[in-house]
Protein backbone atom coordinates (compact mmCIF):
# COMPACT_ATOMS: atom_id res chain seq x y z
CA UNK A 1 0.00 0.00 0.00
CA UNK A 2 3.07 1.99 0.60
CA UNK A 3 4.46 1.59 -2.90
CA UNK A 4 1.00 2.07 -4.02
CA UNK A 5 0.72 5.90 -2.03
CA UNK A 6 4.39 6.49 -3.74
CA UNK A 7 3.69 5.35 -7.05
CA UNK A 8 0.68 7.88 -7.09
CA UNK A 9 2.35 10.58 -5.06
CA UNK A 10 5.08 10.24 -7.85
CA UNK A 11 3.00 10.87 -10.61
CA UNK A 12 1.41 13.59 -9.36
CA UNK A 13 4.71 15.23 -8.61
CA UNK A 14 5.58 14.75 -12.12
CA UNK A 15 2.13 15.79 -13.74
CA UNK A 16 3.20 19.24 -11.54
CA UNK A 17 6.54 19.54 -12.88
CA UNK A 18 4.93 18.95 -16.42
CA UNK A 19 2.44 21.26 -16.22
CA UNK A 20 4.65 24.15 -14.87
CA UNK A 21 7.10 23.05 -17.81
CA UNK A 22 4.46 23.67 -20.17
CA UNK A 23 3.08 26.93 -18.68
CA UNK A 24 6.60 27.87 -19.18
CA UNK A 25 6.94 26.61 -22.59
CA UNK A 26 3.63 28.28 -23.59
CA UNK A 27 4.99 32.08 -22.07
CA UNK A 28 8.43 31.44 -23.79
CA UNK A 29 6.78 30.85 -27.26
CA UNK A 30 4.38 33.40 -26.37
CA UNK A 31 6.89 35.89 -25.76
CA UNK A 32 9.20 34.73 -28.69
CA UNK A 33 6.16 35.54 -31.22
CA UNK A 34 4.87 38.46 -29.95
CA UNK A 35 4.77 41.78 -32.03
CA UNK A 36 3.84 44.75 -30.36
CA UNK A 37 1.54 46.50 -32.88
CA UNK A 38 2.62 49.26 -35.58
CA UNK A 39 1.64 51.14 -38.37
CA UNK A 40 3.12 48.30 -40.79
CA UNK A 41 1.07 45.05 -39.74
CA UNK A 42 -2.04 45.60 -42.03
CA UNK A 43 -3.79 45.27 -38.51
CA UNK A 44 -6.23 47.81 -37.05
CA UNK A 45 -4.48 46.91 -33.84
CA UNK A 46 -4.13 50.51 -31.71
CA UNK A 47 -6.06 53.85 -31.78
CA UNK A 48 -6.60 53.56 -35.63
CA UNK A 49 -9.21 54.39 -37.39
CA UNK A 50 -8.05 51.64 -40.06
CA UNK A 51 -5.41 49.14 -41.06
CA UNK A 52 -2.27 51.62 -40.47
CA UNK A 53 -3.86 54.73 -41.28
CA UNK A 54 -5.35 56.88 -38.81
CA UNK A 55 -4.79 57.66 -34.93
CA UNK A 56 -0.72 57.06 -33.90
CA UNK A 57 -0.28 56.41 -37.70
CA UNK A 58 1.31 59.27 -39.89
CA UNK A 59 -0.39 57.32 -42.93
CA UNK A 60 -3.95 59.32 -43.25
CA UNK A 61 -7.33 56.85 -43.89
CA UNK A 62 -9.32 57.50 -46.98
CA UNK A 63 -12.30 58.61 -45.30
CA UNK A 64 -9.70 61.26 -43.31
CA UNK A 65 -9.09 63.53 -46.73
CA UNK A 66 -10.72 65.22 -49.21
CA UNK A 67 -9.83 65.00 -53.69
CA UNK A 68 -7.77 67.92 -54.44
CA UNK A 69 -9.37 70.46 -56.75
CA UNK A 70 -7.48 71.67 -59.94
CA UNK A 71 -8.92 75.18 -60.00
CA UNK A 72 -7.53 75.55 -63.53
CA UNK A 73 -4.63 74.64 -65.80
CA UNK A 74 -3.62 76.96 -68.38
CA UNK A 75 -0.43 77.03 -71.01
CA UNK A 76 1.69 80.83 -71.55
CA UNK A 77 3.48 81.42 -74.66
CA UNK A 78 7.26 82.03 -73.69
CA UNK A 79 8.55 82.41 -77.49
CA UNK A 80 7.19 81.02 -81.22
CA UNK A 81 7.23 77.19 -80.20
CA UNK A 82 8.45 77.61 -76.76
CA UNK A 83 5.45 77.44 -73.38
CA UNK A 84 5.28 77.41 -70.19
CA UNK A 85 1.90 75.99 -68.35
CA UNK A 86 -0.10 76.03 -64.66
CA UNK A 87 -2.05 74.04 -63.16
CA UNK A 88 -3.84 76.02 -60.24
CA UNK A 89 -4.30 73.19 -57.45
CA UNK A 90 -6.12 73.65 -53.83
CA UNK A 91 -5.33 71.22 -51.07
CA UNK A 92 -8.19 71.55 -48.56
CA UNK A 93 -6.93 69.22 -46.08
CA UNK A 94 -6.35 71.35 -43.28
CA UNK A 95 -3.73 68.39 -41.83
CA UNK A 96 -2.57 66.33 -44.80
CA UNK A 97 0.41 66.26 -47.04
CA UNK A 98 1.54 64.07 -50.04
CA UNK A 99 5.01 63.51 -51.37
CA UNK A 100 5.44 62.66 -55.33
CA UNK A 101 2.33 62.65 -56.68
CA UNK A 102 2.58 61.98 -60.16
CA UNK A 103 0.91 64.47 -62.87
CA UNK A 104 0.72 65.03 -66.77
CA UNK A 105 0.53 68.47 -68.45
CA UNK A 106 -1.20 67.75 -72.03
CA UNK A 107 -1.05 70.63 -74.73
CA UNK A 108 -3.68 70.46 -77.63
CA UNK A 109 -3.92 72.80 -81.26
CA UNK A 110 -6.71 75.21 -82.00
CA UNK A 111 -8.36 71.76 -83.57
CA UNK A 112 -7.78 69.68 -80.40
CA UNK A 113 -5.21 66.98 -81.49
CA UNK A 114 -2.47 66.64 -78.95
CA UNK A 115 0.87 68.62 -79.80
CA UNK A 116 3.02 67.25 -76.74
CA UNK A 117 2.85 66.49 -72.98
CA UNK A 118 4.79 66.47 -69.90
CA UNK A 119 5.16 64.44 -66.86
CA UNK A 120 6.50 64.62 -63.61
CA UNK A 121 5.71 64.02 -59.66
CA UNK A 122 5.47 66.66 -57.07
CA UNK A 123 4.53 67.16 -53.31
CA UNK A 124 1.43 68.87 -51.75
CA UNK A 125 1.65 70.89 -48.88
CA UNK A 126 -0.84 70.73 -46.45
CA UNK A 127 -4.19 73.07 -46.45
CA UNK A 128 -2.34 74.87 -49.47
CA UNK A 129 -2.60 76.60 -53.07
CA UNK A 130 -0.13 74.17 -55.13
CA UNK A 131 0.70 75.98 -58.14
CA UNK A 132 2.13 73.23 -60.54
CA UNK A 133 4.74 74.79 -63.19
CA UNK A 134 6.01 73.63 -65.87
CA UNK A 135 8.47 75.48 -68.44
CA UNK A 136 10.11 75.37 -71.88
CA UNK A 137 8.10 73.37 -73.15
CA UNK A 138 8.75 72.81 -76.96
CA UNK A 139 5.63 72.37 -79.12
CA UNK A 140 7.57 73.16 -82.33
CA UNK A 141 5.62 74.76 -85.20
CA UNK A 142 2.43 74.21 -83.35
CA UNK A 143 0.21 76.85 -81.26
CA UNK A 144 -1.26 75.89 -78.08
CA UNK A 145 -4.68 76.69 -77.72
CA UNK A 146 -5.46 74.30 -74.84
CA UNK A 147 -4.15 72.76 -72.25
CA UNK A 148 -5.27 69.93 -69.91
CA UNK A 149 -4.04 68.65 -66.23
CA UNK A 150 -4.43 65.38 -64.47
CA UNK A 151 -3.00 63.30 -61.69
CA UNK A 152 -1.44 59.76 -63.01
CA UNK A 153 -2.15 58.28 -59.38
CA UNK A 154 -3.92 59.05 -55.72
CA UNK A 155 -2.18 60.93 -53.93
CA UNK A 156 -0.84 58.92 -50.35
CA UNK A 157 -1.53 61.00 -47.51
CA UNK A 158 0.11 61.60 -44.32
CA UNK A 159 -0.52 63.53 -41.04
CA UNK A 160 1.68 66.57 -40.87
CA UNK A 161 2.28 69.76 -38.74
CA UNK A 162 2.11 73.45 -40.13
CA UNK A 163 3.74 74.24 -43.18
CA UNK A 164 6.59 76.16 -43.60
CA UNK A 165 6.13 80.36 -43.39
CA UNK A 166 7.54 82.55 -45.90
CA UNK A 167 6.20 86.44 -46.94
CA UNK A 168 7.48 88.34 -50.07
CA UNK A 169 8.22 91.77 -49.61
CA UNK A 170 9.03 94.94 -51.82
CA UNK A 171 7.65 94.10 -55.58
CA UNK A 172 8.85 96.12 -58.18
CA UNK A 173 8.33 95.88 -61.61
CA UNK A 174 11.59 96.03 -63.84
CA UNK A 175 11.29 96.46 -67.90
CA UNK A 176 13.93 94.81 -70.03
CA UNK A 177 14.77 95.84 -73.73
CA UNK A 178 12.82 92.53 -74.39
CA UNK A 179 10.90 92.01 -71.80
CA UNK A 180 10.24 92.47 -68.03
CA UNK A 181 10.76 90.95 -64.61
CA UNK A 182 9.51 91.72 -60.95
CA UNK A 183 11.93 91.29 -58.21
CA UNK A 184 10.97 90.21 -54.91
CA UNK A 185 12.25 89.81 -51.49
CA UNK A 186 11.54 86.67 -49.53
CA UNK A 187 11.25 86.36 -46.07
CA UNK A 188 12.30 83.20 -44.23
CA UNK A 189 9.38 83.51 -41.03
CA UNK A 190 11.46 80.49 -39.35
CA UNK A 191 13.93 79.93 -37.06
CA UNK A 192 15.01 77.12 -39.17
CA UNK A 193 16.79 77.13 -42.79
CA UNK A 194 14.54 76.00 -45.56
CA UNK A 195 16.05 74.53 -48.59
CA UNK A 196 14.89 73.75 -52.87
CA UNK A 197 12.05 76.18 -52.14
CA UNK A 198 10.51 77.06 -55.74
CA UNK A 199 8.48 79.98 -55.82
CA UNK A 200 5.71 80.56 -58.24
CA UNK A 201 4.43 84.22 -59.73
CA UNK A 202 1.09 84.66 -61.48
CA UNK A 203 0.27 87.95 -63.43
CA UNK A 204 -3.52 88.67 -63.56
CA UNK A 205 -5.61 91.35 -65.41
CA UNK A 206 -8.61 93.28 -64.48
CA UNK A 207 -10.62 90.24 -64.67
CA UNK A 208 -8.71 88.07 -62.96
CA UNK A 209 -7.62 85.73 -65.74
CA UNK A 210 -3.96 84.84 -65.07
CA UNK A 211 -1.95 85.92 -68.18
CA UNK A 212 1.70 84.72 -67.41
CA UNK A 213 3.11 82.47 -64.55
CA UNK A 214 7.23 82.21 -63.73
CA UNK A 215 9.18 79.97 -61.19
CA UNK A 216 12.12 80.33 -59.65
CA UNK A 217 14.69 78.62 -57.33
CA UNK A 218 15.94 79.03 -54.11
CA UNK A 219 18.87 76.45 -53.18
CA UNK A 220 18.95 77.75 -49.34
CA UNK A 221 16.49 80.61 -47.18
CA UNK A 222 18.55 81.49 -44.24
CA UNK A 223 16.76 81.05 -40.58
CA UNK A 224 14.46 84.36 -40.51
CA UNK A 225 16.97 85.48 -43.42
CA UNK A 226 15.89 87.99 -46.85
CA UNK A 227 16.60 86.92 -49.69
CA UNK A 228 16.30 88.70 -54.02
CA UNK A 229 14.10 86.58 -56.36
CA UNK A 230 13.06 87.54 -59.51
CA UNK A 231 10.54 86.60 -61.93
CA UNK A 232 11.83 87.06 -66.29
CA UNK A 233 9.24 86.97 -68.88
CA UNK A 234 10.52 87.69 -72.38
CA UNK A 235 8.03 90.03 -73.91
CA UNK A 236 5.98 92.73 -72.43
CA UNK A 237 2.00 92.63 -71.66
CA UNK A 238 -0.11 94.29 -73.70
CA UNK A 239 -1.37 95.96 -70.38
CA UNK A 240 -0.15 96.20 -66.79
CA UNK A 241 -1.10 93.02 -64.40
CA UNK A 242 -3.89 94.19 -62.20
CA UNK A 243 -2.46 91.68 -59.50
CA UNK A 244 0.47 89.09 -59.00
CA UNK A 245 0.09 86.15 -56.86
CA UNK A 246 3.36 84.80 -55.42
CA UNK A 247 3.38 81.17 -54.24
CA UNK A 248 5.71 78.88 -52.33
CA UNK A 249 6.75 75.67 -53.18
CA UNK A 250 8.78 74.42 -49.79
CA UNK A 251 9.34 70.44 -49.20
CA UNK A 252 7.57 69.02 -45.94
CA UNK A 253 10.94 67.79 -45.18
CA UNK A 254 13.65 70.04 -43.65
Amino acid sequence: MDSSWAGRRKARVQLAIFAILLVLLSAYVAISLYRPPTCFDAKQNQDEIGPDCGGVCDLMCDSQTQDLRTVWARPFKVSKGWYSALAYVENTNSNAHADQVPYRFQFYDKDGLLITERTGSTFIARDSIAPIFVGRVDTGEHEVYRTTFEWLAEPVWYDDVRPYQVSFEEQEFVPRRLGQDLVVVAHNLESIPLSDVRVVAILYDAQENAIGASETYIEQLAPRGKHTITFSWSDHFAEPPARVEILPRIPVQQ
